[in-house]
């Protein structure tokens, strides 16, 4: 998935759960809460794609990425299950010291995951996922003939369906939550 994909596809999957609590509850969002989570989010979307020097944050990061796609390649340890586990085992802890930095960091973890989600949508998969503990075979969450290549018009129709959804949620979230 480009950058732009993952930054929709990672924020609908959080808001979604947060148009879930307005409604259910009656509540409007905690903005104390819920804007270093988004913030995460967003980070934790584009994270992964660190290992990779073509990407949106490669190309800011070019030392580490260069670094990283030497020792792992593209899609390798920052592709694994692990990685989010261990952010979000990071931010439990952070938030013991310093509760907005701990809301940030489980944002990124959120992020993340549902950066890896998307990979899983595209032909390639990703291989490894479950490492230490699974095989070396491709994981994908939908069978090939339904994945997409990355950049490919597929994608793009994903994208402007998913920048829509992210729209109607952001509206309904103005208008019930107390966003903005």
């Amino acid at each position: 998935m480009t950058h732009k994909t993952h930054v929709v596809f990672s924020t609908n999957a959080f808001l979604l759960p947060a148009l879930g609590y307005v409604y259910f509850t009656n509540k409007p969002l905690d903005m104390d809460i819920f804007n270093p989570l988004m913030a995460g989010v967003v980070l934790g979307s584009l994270l992964p794609d660190i290992d990779e020097p073509q990407s949106y944050i490669g190309k800011r990061t070019m030392i580490v990425s260069n670094i990283l796609k030497m020792v792992f390649g593209h899609r390798g340890a920052t592709h694994y299950l692990i990685a989010p586990l261990s952010i979000l085992i990071g931010s439990i802890i952070l938030y013991q010291f310093n509760t907005l930095y701990g809301y940030l960091v489980a944002g990124v973890a959120y992020g993340y995951l549902f950066h890896l989600f998307g990979d899983m949508l595209t032909i390639s998969g990703i291989r490894k996922f479950f490492f230490p503990f699974g095989s070396s075979k491709s994981y994908g969450l939908l069978p090939k003939k339904f994945r997409f290549y990355t950049n490919s018009i597929k994608e793009h129709l994903l994208n402007v369906v998913l920048t829509l959804l992210l729209l109607g949620q952001l509206f309904l979230l103005y208008k019930f939550g107390g966003l903005f």
